[in-house]
């Protein structure tokens, strides 16, 4: 029997657990003795359908095992030989999670964190199967949330608040055996510190979890303060440094020599890399004793000379408009979006750009599995190098607009909204993207109208997206830079929807705020039937938190208002 058919039997079986629940509290509290019997035979139905769905749920075939990859495919150490250095630091990964629970390895860039991971669950894809699923997900801040891992676990995020989606990833990794690793998890951390609502909800479960399940995460910083197990990942010593630069085509070098590159870069394995390519690259005549002579080659997270050195003598001027696209553009890149963008370049010429820029280390490959690529990346480092030293404001400009520009001529080719077409964010994500690029112009107003235009709000509302249509919303309303909103009444809107979407959530006092400053620029622009509205969900609101006779004081002002514009849905 299908798949699809377990879940909804396990839908159809947690309704009827709460029923029962709630039948449970009724019986306790009615005082009518026939009342009580009403509820004491509905009891003893529910009972009944409760034994019927676990009979047939234990009549299926146990569900297939799922195998789930997105990793750096190229940029990891030694990902099919032995990882360099690391052996040390992987028996005490598989010591901690030999315990069950959550692992943190916290290293900063560079220094191996998913190739450790990676070499993990390498221990698990050619022997016998171990775990009932190995998922691997990467943060990327833009939907790979914890609605993505409910996905991929099976389980329906549909309408659920992030307390409750991230309450039932525990009650899984509790109840199967699981392999997860979440990659990148700094991505998700704001400037501020905070997480996204959905990611702050699994952070604080799964910090804490004790299950036979395992869940590794790879991270720059862990967030106070949700600790799990952490291991910290420091530089190479100097002896499996000079091992790498060996591998890297550096064994002709004196020993001495090999040791004092891998002190002097701290032992960071990317940097390693990079200075190794510097020197095996025979068109560059550079050698070890004169990058030496330049003093330490580590500066804080990377020496921004070796990255300078490489971009200035290594890449030709079509690899340096590669990289500032991918830098610019959210991963995973689509070869399709590079074409579209790199408008003089062939299918070939960027196959061979990839290819020559994927062999120096620079770009790298994201995977659903080893046959299936879904896109490209940079190095988290080097990003960063690009859009700091290599990406003007005109540069930005102009590449953003283009990205938007594109992105919106895909819009024609989407499953239609009407009739729920569209069934995850896979089937919009040019809107996003357009979206997001719009943002990154200041346009807000064009973002917003394409946003209300396609109906998106009603499909990651429907989805149970909370992190994507938070972002959008607080963006919207409080931009960095101020802006100066062509159309109040949109502005309204969005702050509208906000407190629409806070509320359900459960926090409704920040939901009451929201509502009231919508209210106000209502009031303000003489938006009587956003005025209405706005009423209508403060009524809501107050009727939520139990205050009853506040709530009814909303409603009434609101129904006047339907009444004096003639609007008979708002007044039904």
């Amino acid at each position: 029997m299908p798949h699809n058919h377990r879940q909804d039997l396990e839908l159809l079986l947690g309704a009827q657990y709460k029923r029962r629940l709630d039948c449970m509290k009724l019986i306790a509290v009615t005082t009518s003795p026939t009342k009580k019997a009403e509820f004491e035979l509905e009891k003893a139905k529910i009972e009944e359908n409760i034994q019927q769905l676990e009979q047939q749920l234990e009549q299926l075939p146990p569900p297939p095992t799922a195998t789930y990859f997105r990793y750096n495919y190229l940029n990891l150490t030694d990902t099919e030989g032995v990882l360099i250095g690391r052996q040390a630091a992987l028996e005490k990964l598989a010591e901690l999670l030999a315990k069950g629970g959550c692992v943190a390895i916290c290293a900063v860039g560079g220094q191996g964190k998913t190739a450790l991971a990676y070499n993990y669950l390498k221990l698990y894809l050619k022997g016998p199967p171990r775990f009932e699923a190995l998922l691997w997900l990467t943060i990327v801040g833009d939907g790979s949330d914890l609605t993505g891992l409910l996905a991929l676990l099976g389980l329906n995020p549909a309408g659920q608040r992030p307390e409750e989606m991230a309450e039932a990833v525990r009650f899984y990794l509790a109840d199967h055996l699981v392999l997860v690793v979440l990659d990148n998890f700094e991505a998700a951390i704001r400037q501020d510190g905070t997480l996204p609502l959905d990611i702050e909800a699994l952070l604080r479960r799964i910090a804490e979890f004790r299950g036979q399940s395992h869940i590794l995460i790879t991270t720059r910083e862990m967030p106070p303060p949700y600790r799990p197990q952490i291991l910290p990942l420091t530089g190479l010593t100097p002896e499996a440094g000079a091992d790498l630069l060996a591998e890297r085509g550096l064994r002709k070098e004196p020993r001495s020599r090999l040791l004092e590159v891998a002190t002097k870069a701290e032992g960071n394995p990317f940097a390693l890399k990079i200075l190794a390519d510097l020197v095996t690259d025979p068109f560059m005549g550079d050698t070890l004793e004169n990058l030496l002579r330049q003093g330490q080659l580590w500066d804080q997270e990377l020496s921004e000379r070796l990255l300078r050195k490489v971009w200035e003598t290594r890449l030709r001027p079509e690899e340096h408009r590669l990289l500032q696209l991918l830098a610019l553009l959210r991963p995973p890149v689509r070869r399709a979006t590079l074409l579209a963008l790199l408008t003089l370049a062939s299918e070939r010429q960027l196959e061979q750009g990839l290819r020559n820029l994927a062999h120096k280390s620079l770009v790298t490959l994201e995977r659903d599995s080893p046959q299936m690529l879904i896109g490209y990346d940079l190095h988290p480092l080097l990003r960063r190098f690009v859009l700091n030293e290599k990406l003007s404001a005109t540069e930005c400009k102009a590449l953003n607009q283009q990205a938007a520009a594109y992105f919106q001529t895909l819009l024609s080719s989407l499953p239609p909204s009407e009739n729920y077409g569209r069934k995850s964010v896979h089937d919009v994500w040019p809107i996003l993207e357009a979206i997001y690029h719009l943002n990154q112009l200041g346009d807000y107003q064009a973002a917003t109208d394409l946003f209300f235009e396609e109906g998106l709000w009603e499909d990651l509302d429907r989805w149970g997206v909370a992190t994507t249509l938070l972002e959008l919303y607080r963006e919207w309303a409080f931009p960095v830079t101020p802006y100066a909103w062509r159309n109040k009444r949109t502005l309204g809107a969005i702050i509208g929807n906000l407190g629409i979407a806070y509320r359900n959530l459960g926090r409704v006092e920040e939901a009451i705020s929201y509502h009231e400053q919508a209210l106000t620029i209502s009031r303000e622009i003489g938006d009587r039937r956003g005025e209405g509205i706005h009423l209508g969900n403060l009524g809501n609101a107050y009727g939520n938190l139990g205050r009853v006779e506040e709530a009814i004081s909303y409603h009434e002002q609101a129904l006047t208002i339907s009444r004096e514009i003639g609007d008979r849905r708002g007044e039904g």
